[in-house]
């Protein structure tokens, strides 16, 4: 009894077993022979994408072809304010400000212009719908916004260039932004001071750096960060220079043994006689030893031929008092606080209060031009005490003017030894522009 019941229970193990293995599925051999297919199959279909990359090529005709609507949209801006002014325009170059980069469809954009031909017009063109004004004009429609981060640009071709990511459409590289004079001068809390990449032709015993001082419309001028080596000042026609009687200031020397080379006012050319403009407006005419000084200074021919470099029109030996009062104005956001005026053929007098109270010199402390880090000023003593300004002073015939290192505003006889150097002044050349390259480097010319 109990073999029969064992060879049953077998027979039922093996019934089960049987089941199991005939259930309906798919094979270990079937299994690995799908994955295999599918591994093959996709390895084919990321080779296609990455040969034939249409889901890319799609996205990317797409950007093409909204960049070149956008570009007609601009245009077609930019002809309605050239019929309302009867004036060329010129669009700042770089980024549009965009109210918003990511996370939305569209957005509305902001290109600046000025005009070509009419002084001081400015205006805007928007991308958005809005009414047009006599400086105001819109396109009606806003920019694309995609993805990933989006930025919209504008290079110097008035042409629109757009970034997506890594990805530029339009160019080889973003625009960088163009900084033309007029700018410079609507901006100088943001750019005097900067310093300009600006290169001398000639090997000089020093390799200068140089700031933004001051801007018309159409120049923008350059100064010196320091004293310069004397070794690199400039001769006379007649072979001679500053040279220094103080050797606690190496940089410093005074202006005697070059006054004998000039004539006085009679020496200085016309077109830089700007620099002392209220002076010569005056019709006023010296042959004092202080305005042979300022002669000297303002020889921009041995200046530019010693100091000449990329984008020069012409070098002088320092400001004039009148640049260097303005620009701090500017700078300060201060509307003509600083003024000076002649008041007799000797030369100037300045003012620190608007106009109310002329002086030789400031004699009020607090009003030292000791804002924008060392730009009017330089604070060592080391090297010099202060620098010689291009303009003379109505002290006395021997007066020129100068800025000492606290910031004071002064004058010294010109064959004085209160160890004076000098800051020489590069006007760029009209229509020069500067380039940012790079967020806290030197502006490119």
């Amino acid at each position: 009894m109990k073999a029969k019941t064992k060879t049953k229970s077998n027979k039922n193990a093996n019934n089960f077993f049987i089941k199991l293995t005939q259930k309906e599925g798919i094979s270990l051999v079937t299994l690995t022979i799908t994955i295999i297919i599918i591994i093959i199959l996709s390895a084919a279909v990321v080779i296609t994408l990455n040969n034939n990359n249409s889901l890319t090529s799609a996205g990317d005709a797409r950007r093409e072809n909204d960049r070149d609507t956008m570009q007609s949209y601009l245009e077609m801006a930019m002809q309605k304010a050239v019929m309302k002014h009867k004036s060329k325009l010129a669009l700042d170059t770089g980024k549009v400000t965009m109210d918003k980069t990511s996370n939305v469809k569209d957005t509305k954009g902001i290109i600046t212009w000025e005009s070509s031909g009419i002084k001081n017009l400015t205006g805007e063109i928007i991308f958005d719908k809005g009414t047009d004004s006599d400086t105001t004009f819109y396109t009606g429609y806003k920019l694309p916004v995609y993805g990933s981060e989006t930025k919209w640009y504008v290079d110097e071709n008035d042409k629109l260039v757009l970034q997506v990511g890594s990805k530029i459409y339009g160019a080889n590289e973003v625009p960088t932004p163009s900084i033309t004079a007029s700018k410079v001068s609507k901006n100088p809390q943001k750019y005097y001071g900067s310093y300009v990449d600006y290169t001398t032709t000639n090997t000089l015993s020093e390799n200068y750096k140089w700031r933004i001082f001051y801007a018309t419309d159409s120049n923008i001028y350059l100064i010196a960060s320091d004293y310069i080596s004397l070794a690199d000042l400039p001769a006379t026609a007649k072979g001679n220079k500053p040279a220094n009687t103080e050797t606690s200031c190496p940089k410093a020397a005074p202006l005697d043994k070059v006054i004998g080379d000039y004539t006085g006012s009679a020496s200085i050319a016309g077109d830089m006689k700007w620099f002392n403009k209220d002076y010569f407006d005056k019709g006023y005419s010296s042959t004092y030893n202080n305005m042979k000084a300022v002669a000297y200074l303002l020889d921009k021919q041995i200046w530019t031929d010693k100091f000449k470099g990329n984008g020069a029109e012409y070098v002088v030996g320092g400001p004039s008092l009148d640049m260097v009062l303005s620009s701090y104005n500017q700078f300060t956001n201060q509307s003509n606080v600083y003024q000076a005026k002649v008041t007799d053929a000797t030369g100037y007098q300045l003012s620190y209060d608007g106009g109310k109270n002329w002086k030789d010199f400031i004699d009020n402390t607090s009003k030292y031009l000791t804002q924008g880090d060392t730009l009017y000023r330089i604070s060592s003593q080391r090297k010099s005490f202060a620098y010689w300004i291009s303009s003379p002073s109505a002290n006395g015939f021997n007066y020129v003017m100068l800025v000492y290192y606290s910031g004071d505003v002064c004058c010294t006889y010109c064959n004085s030894t209160n160890r004076l150097g000098f800051r020489p002044i590069v006007c760029l050349k009209s229509g020069i522009s500067l380039k940012e390259v790079e967020e806290g480097k030197p502006y490119q010319i």
